[in-house]
């Protein structure tokens, strides 16, 4: 017989197949029989093992023979593994191709991966591309997903001027069609990459510095730079697994000039850097060097703000991989230099646009905003329990603070706000504050809180006080609603637990007495206690396993720093809550030290000292006046506490005092919170926060201490607002537990008493967040609260233009047998100014002559007061006794009255700076204090002449004598508590003034130590996770594949 040739289509093509494979025993079975399945067979076909590890080896010597198969260490690339079987393949047995009527024959290289599988007809397609189109000398098959074929992932493709690939698809774009018809592209995908034979040895096949990534998108430029076409064929289709991109295996070839691999995000810039800079034209390539490099630079920050320091890394890393190496650049355009045939103007037609980028994330953002999609989303929202309750305790809240909706609020212990967020600023970066005495004292951070929160709001720091202390109710049901995931899946027992919380007495007395600080403790604490959670709390206790959608995640670092924060701002508002978060963190390091958990122990010495790094320096002031412990911020009277408040009241969450509901409302959901005891893990969790809040509280309402704002006043006894909210946020947790499968436990018990008691205690915890808003509606926000101006002052009293010398106003206010008073300056109280404590030294001098003019020593009053920089004197008008005191005594003149105040003036009056001669008293009412003020201008006289400053005496007073830039400093000296200077007997022109501390140096390291902890406690940009890769079958493993008879 006779041995006979099949009939070959497209004889004159010579078809040379060179797979390369990698550890690719899972998709090379279907690759090899998808070759051997080709209807057009190839005449040669040759394979590189690259170093793999697994049965891949085997399978190709099985599959094509040992003869057929060459080996490569494992540190090549697909380029290098290329050039060595187009070296050797001439020894692998094939067909030859003869001369037929259709031309000259002509020489093809095949590229296959060993994860790439093309379809039966894709090279006869491609083949007829190429006697169609004759000038073609790269052709590329249309790219589907290895596992949904009816996804596309390519169909050529080009590069934006990042350097990014971009293939014009939508993300998992269903192939029907739309992109179909052969058309010249930028480039074409490696795998199934057809290339005529002469273009390969002309362009010296793909290029070395591209080991892995972009080489195709580099020989595809270099053959459009020759003056040759890239076709895309989209009648050949090839399946591509893109194994390595995805994940599905680890890169293990070595870029040039690196000793080892690198990852294969660092690869794929390096190469897309490289490809750019080896082939745009030489006009052009500063521009592009400096763009790209800026570009690199900026890509890594934006990575850094993202949290993914490895993306920053690999970006830096590619970037200097490139740039450092400016010869093997340069080399590389060297090499090109000879096939540049073109003008390159031709190749960026086929560049992408510029904006291409964005105007693709524009584009699936707007896909992903479509009508339905909104539709949907709104939908959701609508109907999304938390939701449904915040609008709840919304309409509680308003329907409730009905008479305060509005943004100048004042009374209790909080005083108004400045109108914009910049004067809050200024005031927490001052190192010293002009309030009525003047206070050196480090300001609170909680200033510093609300006007970046006032900052937010377009500059309103009343605006972010209101939202903070009316809202207080829903912001804090919601924050526990959505901290609550870690506990409960039922959405029910969320809401349950939120609307507990938001409602508790703690909230709404906090509202009513204007504890701003408590209000926004109550905000923060379920956000805190979950984080803790997070960070401490054993995984046995908990109700929800590790790992579900609403429960658990396992501990991280990241909940630590997180905590930290938060326990940073619930100490700034309320300082109590940092020593109840103490006691859990000790119970939790003893805990952690007992099971020997280093980590745990760790995490709780960082938690509790991350508040005195992020507060400084006002963490030293606090400890060292522990009295704020107790009394917390912003004003105190003895009015707003309850003296006789009993333990069983912290147990139910009562705080006691002016406008708190009735101190039963709790003991329903008490009462849950024992049933809970016995039947959830979470309870125990609820009462140890519970336990912790009501020893607190006892030591908070049994501690009587002098407030830091008011040296030798009188003791008093703390308002547990703190502690209060530990109780309530335990007893809603332990009682929600309780309520958790209630109904699946009684169904699975047999009928008693038991059933109608529970269910009697369920409705009784369902029923108090209803009681609490019945009871706050109809109570409102009592009597303190206050809206409106809350200027004290009188215009004529604080206009510099009539009253010089800046003096200082006292006002006077009965109090049964005794007298109150408040010194202020040119402006009424403020918000902060109640926690900027006063030189005892100055309290002691104006609290004397205040006693004495009370007591009707006009004359020797008026002088003391005087002495200390007083000039006016106001009392209520309804002070009758006191007035005709005053008016008996002599000394002061009447001004009037003027919005319900009795105005007094003391003459002569007092001014900030005096001139004594240690007998006579001169005020001084021409200049000012500070550098930028008019100077003081002293007359010739003694030498034992004092210049004396109504200040506290300070080493940070300066005093010169002279015109600037010839200036004299005055010796300081401490004149009865008070700052003056000695004067020379010649006079001159005298300049006052106080040289900062070294609070702006503090407030940096604060700022810098704020913005690594938000950066390192937010969570990271979310990683895509690769899924796993399809195993192949024993059946699959087996595929007799070789040359074709």
């Amino acid at each position: 017989m006779t041995n006979r040739r099949p009939y070959l289509p497209h004889p004159r093509h010579v078809v040379t197949a060179i797979l390369v494979a990698h550890d690719g025993g899972r998709w090379l079975p279907t690759t090899l029989q998808a070759v051997k399945m080709q209807r057009r067979p190839v005449q040669r076909f040759v394979a590189v093992d690259t170093g793999s590890r697994d049965d891949t080896r085997q399978l190709l010597e099985e599959s094509v023979g040992a003869a057929s198969v060459l080996s490569a260490p494992r540190t090549v690339g697909f380029g290098d593994a290329v050039h060595q079987a187009v070296a050797a393949f001439a020894g692998v047995p094939g067909w030859a191709a003869s001369q037929t009527d259709a031309g000259s024959p002509v020489e093809w290289l095949w590229l296959l991966h060993d994860d790439s599988a093309p379809d039966p007809a894709a090279l006869d397609a491609m083949l007829a591309l190429a006697d169609e189109m004759p000038s073609a000398a790269v052709i590329g098959p249309k790219i589907v997903d290895w596992e949904r074929p009816g996804v596309l992932r390519e169909v050529g493709f080009t590069v934006d001027r990042g350097g990014h690939r971009q293939t014009g698809l939508e993300p998992d774009e269903l192939d029907h069609g739309q992109h179909d018809g052969d058309r010249d592209v930028f480039a074409v995908s490696s795998a199934g990459m057809l290339i005529r034979r002469d273009l390969w040895d002309l362009l010296g096949g793909f290029d070395r510095n591209f080991p892995l990534l972009r080489d195709d998108l580099d020989f595809c430029w270099r053959a459009h730079l020759a003056g040759e076409r890239v076709v895309v064929c989209t009648r050949a289709v090839v399946r591509h697994a893109r194994a390595a991109t995805s994940g599905y295996r680890r890169v293990s070839c070595t870029p040039p000039g690196a000793r080892r691999s690198v990852s294969l995000r660092r690869l794929d810039r390096q190469a897309a850097l490289f490809a750019w800079l080896a082939n745009c034209s030489r006009s052009s390539f500063p521009l592009v060097a400096v763009r790209l490099a800026l570009a690199a630079l900026l890509r890594a920050l934006a990575f850094v703000a993202a949290k993914s320091v490895d993306r920053a890394v690999s970006e830096l890393a590619a970037a200097a991989a490139v740039f450092g190496r400016p010869g093997r650049l340069l080399a590389a355009r060297r090499q090109r230099r000879p096939f540049r045939r073109v003008p390159y103007s031709e190749v960026r037609a086929l560049l992408a646009p510029r904006g291409s980028r964005l105007r693709q994330v524009i584009d699936q953002w707007t896909a992903a905003s479509a009508p339905d999609d909104r539709r949907r989303s709104l939908r959701r929202l609508l109907t999304n329990p938390g939701v449904l309750l915040a609008v709840g305790l919304l309409a509680v809240t308003l329907a409730a603070e009905r008479t305060v909706l509005t943004t100048q609020l004042w009374g209790g212990a909080l005083l108004p706000a400045p109108a914009g967020a910049g004067d809050l600023w200024q005031r927490y970066v001052e190192s010293w504050h002009a309030t009525g005495y003047g206070s050196a004292a480090p300001a609170p951070p909680y200033l510093a809180v609300l006007a970046f929160l006032g900052s937010l709001l377009v500059g309103n720091a009343r605006f972010a006080v209101a939202i903070l202390l009316l809202g207080a109710a829903p912001l804090a049901g919601l924050v526990a609603y959505r901290s609550s995931r870690w506990a409960f899946t039922s959405p029910r027992l969320r809401v349950t637990a939120g609307a507990l919380y938001g409602l508790a007495p703690v909230v709404t007395g906090a509202v009513s007495t204007g504890r701003l600080g408590v209000a926004v403790a109550a905000i923060v604490l379920p956000a805190l206690l979950v984080q803790l959670a997070r960070a401490l709390v054993p995984e046995q206790l908990l109700a929800v396993p590790a790992g579900v959608r609403h429960g658990r995640r396992p501990a991280s670092v990241r909940h630590a720093w997180a905590a930290g924060l938060l326990l940073a701002v619930l100490t700034a508002f309320d300082p109590a809550g940092y020593l109840l978060t103490a006691a859990l963190l000790v119970i939790a390091l003893v805990i952690a030290l007992v099971r020997r958990q280093v980590g745990e122990a760790a995490r709780c010495v960082l938690i509790a000292g991350i508040p005195a790094l992020l507060l400084v320096p006002w963490t030293g002031w606090l400890w060292s006046h522990p009295a704020l412990f107790v009394t917390g911020l912003g004003q105190v009277a003895q009015a707003l506490q309850d003296s006789n408040l009993h333990p069983v009241d912290l147990v139910l969450a009562h705080p006691g005092g002016p406008g708190s509901p009735p101190y039963w409302l709790m003991a329903g959901v008490a009462a849950a919170a024992l049933f809970g005891l016995f039947r959830s893990r979470t309870a125990l969790l609820g009462w140890l926060l519970a336990a912790v809040g009501v020893a607190g509280g006892l030591v908070v309402t049994r501690v009587h201490v002098v407030p830091v704002a008011e040296p030798g006043g009188s003791a008093v006894a703390g308002w547990p607002g703190a502690a209060t909210a530990f109780v309530a946020a335990g007893l809603a947790l332990a009682a929600a537990g309780g309520l958790a499968g209630l109904r699946g436990w009684l169904r699975r018990s047999s009928f008693g008493l038991r059933h109608p008691a529970t269910l009697l205690l369920a409705a009784a915890v369902l029923a108090t967040p209803l009681v609490a808003a019945g009871t706050w509606i109809a109570r409102g926000t009592g009597h303190l609260l206050r809206t409106g101006s809350a200027d004290i002052l009188p215009i004529f009293v604080t206009d510099p233009t009539t009253v010089h010398g800046q003096p200082r106003t006292v006002i006077l206010r009965p109090a049964g047998n005794s007298v109150r008073y408040t010194v202020l300056r040119d402006r009424s109280p403020e918000l902060g100014d109640a926690d900027l404590p006063p030189s005892p030294a100055q309290v002691a001098a104006v609290g004397s002559a205040v006693g004495d003019l009370a007591s009707g020593l006009g004359g020797p009053a008026a002088d003391a007061l005087a002495r200390t920089g007083v000039r006016f004197v106001l009392i209520p008008a309804s002070a009758q006794r006191l007035d005709q005191t005053i008016a008996a005594a002599g000394g002061l003149l009447r001004r009037g009255t003027v919005g319900g105040w009795q105005v007094w003036e003391i003459t002569p009056g007092g001014a900030r700076l005096a001139i004594t001669d240690g007998t006579a008293w001169q005020p001084v009412t021409a200049g000012g204090v500070g550098w930028n003020a008019a100077p003081v201008m002293v007359s010739s006289g003694s030498p034992s002449r004092l210049l004396v400053l109504a200040e506290a005496a300070s080493p940070r007073w300066r005093a010169v004598l002279g015109s600037p830039g010839s200036t004299v400093p005055l010796a300081p000296v401490n004149y009865q508590g008070w700052q003056a200077f000695r004067l020379p007997a010649t006079g001159g022109e005298v300049r006052v003034y106080r040289v900062p501390d070294r609070r702006s140096t503090w407030l940096t390291v604060e700022l810098a130590a704020t913005a690594i902890v938000i950066f390192i406690a937010l969570p990271g940009a979310p990683r895509r996770r690769a899924t796993a890769a399809p195993a192949a079958t024993p059946s699959e493993a087996r595929v007799p594949v070789g040359a074709a008879p």
